[in-house]
């Protein structure tokens, strides 16, 4: 019994001595843990701000660009070049309308005749359904497209926003 209580006495002394320090081990692991899990919620925090900042530099820009537009379309003060100044992209668009409907219109009339087009020889006799439907491709509804939105959709935008 002696020898026992002997055992007994040395195995809890040394038990009652590692329990501390696996108690120790245990609570710095969930240590550890924990502040990785900090580091990592401080990270996306850092990257959320970092993502915020270069948002706020692209408008910044933007608004920087719309600025130095507008200051570039104000009024001089000389009533011919202020009205020349404002008739200068609408007269290229016009011009630059009427060079299409003209080789438009020598598309059509070539293709009508039987001619060729760039090299290309042209059915003759065609009807004129037929001519006008190999005339208008997707790209030119494209191109129409992004003169028409360039014209008049920055002006729906801005009435949008309450600007103009």
């Amino acid at each position: 019994m002696t020898l026992f209580i002997s055992l007994l006495g040395t195995l809890l002394g040394f038990g009652s001595s590692v329990v501390p320090a696996l108690l120790t081990a245990l609570r710095d692991r969930a240590d550890r843990q924990h502040e990785l899990a900090v580091l990592r919620l401080q990270i996306e925090a850092q990257q959320a701000l970092g993502q915020q900042r270069l948002e706020e530099i692209r408008v910044e820009a933007d608004s920087r660009e719309n600025e130095a537009l507008y200051r570039s379309l104000a009024p001089s003060g000389i009533k011919w070049a202020d009205a020349y100044v404002q008739t200068v992209r609408p007269t290229v668009t016009y011009l630059l309308f009427l060079l299409y409907l003209g080789v438009k219109a020598a598309q059509c009339h070539l293709f009508l005749a039987g001619g060729t087009w760039l090299g290309g020889a042209l059915p003759g006799g065609s009807s004129s359904a037929l001519a006008l439907g190999s005339l208008w491709s997707d790209a030119e509804m494209g191109m129409l497209s992004y003169i028409l939105s360039f014209w008049f959709g920055h002006r729906a935008f801005q009435r949008a926003r309450g600007v103009a």
